[in-house]
């Protein structure tokens, strides 16, 4: 694995939430995709509008409401499963971790006697102190199978909310 999809984008605010966003296959690099999209919504790819959408819990976030989710989750490439203990568990420490994609999904280590299973959907990863990164499995928002509004109610359960009413935004806490 190259390193270059081992740098993730940690938002400033990332231990607030403690979400971790695991995607496969990236064009480019994670913290260059967040940058574009902060930058210029209107022009991102349709991959990464569906997670900023999703984030903010709108259709149409302003660039302040974008800025503010985004600080406060973490994104990357899944590596494989030899490294996925070491480099992103370990190193980012998550709380929650929301799939993007079914096929990732089925490259995802197995849960040991270490781990939590929930459901086929659902299991939890133990890491080093002890602690758990619950992982949510979902389509991947680019193949149009979920819809940001799926994403935004996934993403407001997995932080303990219930799900969203009245466009509020489940990252950025309006």
């Amino acid at each position: 694995m190259t390193q270059k999809s081992l740098k993730p984008w940690i938002g400033e605010y990332y231990d607030e939430t403690g979400l971790l966003l695991l995607a496969d296959q990236l064009p480019s690099l994670p913290t260059i995709l967040v940058k574009k999209v902060l930058a210029d919504f209107k022009n991102a790819n349709y991959f990464m509008k569906q997670l900023s959408r999703g984030l903010a819990g709108k259709i149409k976030p302003d660039q302040n409401l974008l800025h503010r989710v985004w600080h406060r989750v973490a994104f990357t490439n899944y590596v494989e499963k030899e490294t996925f203990h070491r480099n992103i568990l370990n190193n980012l420490r998550p709380q929650r971790i929301i799939v993007l994609g079914t096929e990732i999904w089925g490259k995802m280590p197995q849960v040991t006697a270490r781990d939590v299973y929930m459901t086929d959907d659902v299991q939890g990863y133990s890491l080093e102190d002890g602690s758990v990164a619950v992982c949510f499995a979902l389509n991947n928002p680019a193949t149009k199978r979920l819809t940001w509004k799926q994403l935004a109610n996934t993403i407001y359960f997995a932080l303990g909310g219930e799900l969203p009413r009245n466009g509020r935004c489940p990252v950025g806490g309006e």
